[in-house]
């Protein structure tokens, strides 16, 4: 009698377990699913907010406080300023601070990108100022 009560009592746990735990557990699987979509999501997002660079283009200062904070939350690439009334400041994976060192919304500058040979992945962005 007692081995029928244990099996009996196994049994109603492995059924709540099938009733209860499992749809738990595909709900998180599809909460987690829907979170990894939003993710990438925003990331394709925050790669059309950076300007469209070329080597060689000319930009606004706009363009360059954007890349800036870009690659602040990116990371993975270095960001050079080189500027005749300032002189020139390296961000890497820093924030735009206008107090340390103020770049011209309106300003001009010339892009020069530096591609890694591995991943052709921007490795290096430098602004000149065309002043």
């Amino acid at each position: 009698m007692d081995k029928v009560v244990a099996e009996v009592v196994i049994g109603a746990l492995v059924l709540s377990l099938l009733i209860f735990i499992i749809p738990l557990y595909q709900q998180n699987s599809a909460l987690l699913n829907t979170m990894a979509e939003k993710a990438d999501y925003s990331e394709k997002i925050k790669e059309v907010m950076l300007p469209n660079l070329r080597d060689g283009s000319k930009c606004l200062g706009t363009d360059v406080i954007a890349a800036i904070r870009y690659y602040e939350l990116k990371g993975g690439a270095v960001i050079r300023v080189w500027d005749m009334i300032n002189g020139s400041c390296v961000y890497e994976g820093e924030a735009y601070d206008p107090d340390t060192y103020p770049i011209d919304p309106q300003g001009v500058f010339e892009v020069r990108i530096m591609r890694s040979d591995e991943s052709a992945g921007i490795v290096e962005i430098e602004f000149t100022s065309m002043k």
